[in-house]
């Protein structure tokens, strides 16, 4: 079995929303009537956070005054400062703090998913099926990358440690390649 050559498998998953989805999905945002799936998505949206870490999120990992937050026990194991942006931080404005959890599942206890609220303001937005709220950090980074911020500062912002993988989440826009496509000719007619 040492000699059998396991079959690379193309298993990265493209997820960036157009203009017009990031557009239908806002719009469904500021008309949903509960706010604290929305703050999750929104905040989703501004950070790039993970879902999990998200579920972790306390308030006292939040700090409003320095535009802060604390991931403790992230997927990289190492907790973790970053800063964030005052409108992810306005999305949490008027939550109900009841609770240790910023995004509290049943009974103010730790969140395990946000399947049905995720799916629900997905569908009413009209987004693929398929696009999951991981595909959020996905369009996060694509998003930064397109608009010229280089990988190390987006991978710092993921709390990657390396490079590679705040590449493999970079899908640049449609839109942008096109962009490039069209200066490559332009710089190759100045040649001649």
């Amino acid at each position: 079995m040492a000699k059998v050559e396991h079959p690379k498998l193309d298993n990265q998953v493209a997820e960036f929303l157009s203009d017009d989805e990031m557009q239908r999905l806002n719009d469904v945002l500021e008309s949903w009537p509960c706010r604290t799936p929305v703050a999750l998505i929104q905040f989703a949206m501004l950070t790039g956070v993970r879902r999990g870490e998200l579920f972790k999120l306390t308030w006292t990992d939040i700090n409003f005054d320095r535009c802060l937050i604390t991931l403790r026990e992230p997927k990289g194991g190492k907790t973790e400062t970053i800063p964030v942006n005052a409108d992810a931080l306005a999305a949490l404005q008027g939550l109900d703090r009841s609770s240790d959890y910023v995004f509290p599942g049943r009974n103010g206890g730790h969140r395990t998913d946000s399947k049905g609220p995720w799916g629900r303001n997905r569908k009413a937005a009209g987004l693929p099926e398929n696009f999951r709220v991981h595909g959020l950090r996905h369009n996060f980074t694509g998003r930064l990358v397109s608009n010229g911020v280089d990988f190390y500062t987006v991978g710092m912002l993921l709390t990657h440690k390396r490079t590679s993988t705040t590449a493999r989440y970079a899908h640049l826009s449609y839109q942008r390649v096109r962009q490039a496509a069209e200066l490559s000719a332009g710089l190759l007619h100045r040649i001649k």
